[in-house]
């Protein structure tokens, strides 16, 4: 999984998922209004690079950035999937498997 949280970050999203073919594209993307040339790439630039980005990622792979408890359930369904996330909370100073 690549998350991609700004257009300026796709050139770099695109070669992974070049070298990983089995890899999801997950974009949070941001309000293209607010998109500023910085890091070396034109307001142009990132506007492409969004448009890309939300091509590449699929409807359910795409994080809007209203109410991040709703939206990102679909994020955090996936991650624990993916057994990236726990479910279980880590408890402090608790029992460890050796």
């Amino acid at each position: 999984m690549i998350v991609l949280y700004h257009p300026g970050q796709y050139p770099l999203a695109r070669a992974l998922c070049a070298r990983y073919a089995r890899a999801e594209l997950w974009y949070l993307r941001t309000d293209p209004a607010d998109l500023r040339g910085d890091g070396g790439h034109s307001i142009g630039e990132l506007r492409e690079f969004d448009e890309l980005a939300c091509e590449r990622a699929t409807e359910t792979h795409r994080v809007a950035d209203d109410d991040p408890r709703i939206v990102n359930q679909p994020l955090r369904r996936r991650l624990r999937e993916l057994d990236v996330i726990n479910p279980h909370a880590f408890i402090p100073g608790g029992r460890r498997r050796s």
